[in-house]
């Protein structure tokens, strides 16, 4: 299996995964051959990317994923719909995921250790922040488990995780999908996310409180140049030390329209040589380490 951009798909190629909208709705099925309608039509999609089988043993070689398609969906789905109601401005009962669906994700993270941690999936331009948030949450659930967290942490730290970003329903849609530089006032704009996200989070009391601060920091940096408080070393929650990380890796891997992503050896030279300055130097020797593996 190979990821191949959009521009250098070719018609013939056969793809590896099945390709889904925002609402789970599938867009195109594995093992399907690309034609030139077809890429063109992903291309209008939004798809920056699609992995491709190159060979045919690979072809009888299903991939382990660290959570499966389907909880990958439900989850893709859930923080889709919250972000559509948080929009509007309905109000709700709660923000949180549902229980069940948080600990099944664990348990899966648990169970597929031997994933390709650094393998992250390809998303449409509209769903981007909604795959990030549950790949973010993945990373940090990795990186706690080496650092021996219990379950209680394990799940306060997915939830934070994969809320980490919920300021960004404050954000205006036409500024999170520009494709073009920001202007000085629109990155002001952007940079207020986390400062919403843990209002948001602190209203929900069915929230835990230590999830908040992940919404919170996790564009804090080790040294201090972070925002929004410029806060540094252990002041940071490590909850949000954590997720700065991963955070960042998967924002660096990821494939976006207007840039071909990082591969993962040169996401992980980024992050290495900025430890101890943006990022805790031990946490980034843990993440190197399960990256690795």
């Amino acid at each position: 299996m190979k990821k191949i951009r959009i521009e250098n798909l070719q018609p013939g190629m056969i793809l590896a995964k099945t390709i889904y909208s925002v609402d789970g709705k599938l867009l195109v099925r594995e093992k399907t051959q690309l034609s030139y309608s077809l890429i063109n039509r992903l291309r209008e999609m939004g798809l920056p990317a699609a992995f491709v089988i190159t060979s045919y043993d690979e072809e009888k070689t299903e991939a382990l994923d660290v959570v499966t398609e389907k909880t990958r969906l439900e989850l893709v789905k859930i923080l889709a719909n919250l972000d559509g109601e948080l929009r509007l401005g309905k109000s709700r009962k709660s923000i949180l995921p549902e229980n069940k669906l948080v600990l099944g994700m664990l348990d899966e993270i648990n169970r597929n250790r031997r994933a390709p941690i650094g393998l992250t999936d390809i998303r449409l331009q509209g769903d981007y922040i909604f795959g990030h948030s549950i790949n973010v949450a993945v990373f940090g659930v990795r990186i706690g488990a080496e650092l021996g967290y219990k379950s209680k942490q394990l799940y306060d730290l997915a939830v934070g995780c994969l809320l980490h970003d919920i300021g960004m329903t404050s954000i205006p849609i036409e500024i999170l999908n520009k494709n073009e530089n920001l202007t000085t006032e629109e990155l002001a704009i952007i940079r207020s996310h986390p400062e919403k996200g843990f209002e948001i989070i602190r209203r929900d009391t069915s929230m835990p409180a230590v999830s908040a601060h992940v919404a919170y920091q996790h564009h804090e940096r080790y040294n201090g140049s972070g925002y929004p408080r410029g806060m540094a070393g252990t002041m940071i929650h490590q909850f949000a030390r954590i997720a700065a990380i991963a955070d960042v890796y998967d924002a660096l891997t990821t494939e976006k329209l207007y840039r071909k992503a990082y591969a993962t050896f040169e996401a992980v030279k980024y992050i290495q040589e900025r430890r101890n300055s943006e990022f805790d130097p031990e946490l980034v020797d843990i993440f190197v380490k399960i990256i690795n593996k």
